[in-house]
């Protein structure tokens, strides 16, 4: 028998929004991961460790990663809002000029692909901005 602790409430408000974020938070810990994987590659084939890139990098995906209760803070919580939006933002328009810059250097089947690909992404991480704002519209408990 399974304990009634491990069991998810899908009805429950906070279930709903985690399930929401859960796909950003992936998506930005895999790039995060992914990003200080090639920094490391980088810095043992002797090419320079660009900090700079490396942190603002970092910056925007840092409000994916946080638990949603943050959110909800007196004082932090708009900040951090508003840290999630311009991050989504920013991450669009990262998308956008990827998709658009590897149009020209790559086969179209493969661009295809990247494209679907990044658009998940994108959506994903617009679905955790909507979850985010919706919770604290609604009424509190």
């Amino acid at each position: 028998m399974v304990p009634k602790t491990w069991l998810l409430d899908v009805d429950e408000l906070d279930t709903q929004v985690a399930l929401m974020r859960t796909p950003a938070a992936i998506a930005a810990g895999g790039f995060v991961v992914g990003l200080t994987a090639g920094e490391l590659a980088k810095a043992l084939d002797g090419r320079a460790f660009l900090a700079a890139d490396y942190w603002v990098t970092i910056a925007v995906c840092i409000p994916f990663l946080l638990a949603t209760r943050r959110f909800d803070l007196r004082g932090v919580g708009p900040v951090l809002r508003a840290w999630l939006t311009i991050a989504a933002v920013i991450c669009t328009m990262r998308l956008a000029y990827f998709c658009a810059w590897s149009y020209s250097r790559r086969p179209l089947s493969v661009w295809l692909v990247i494209v679907l690909l990044e658009a998940a992404v994108g959506a994903a991480v617009w679905v955790a901005v909507y979850a985010v704002m919706w919770r604290v519209r609604l009424p509190s408990r």
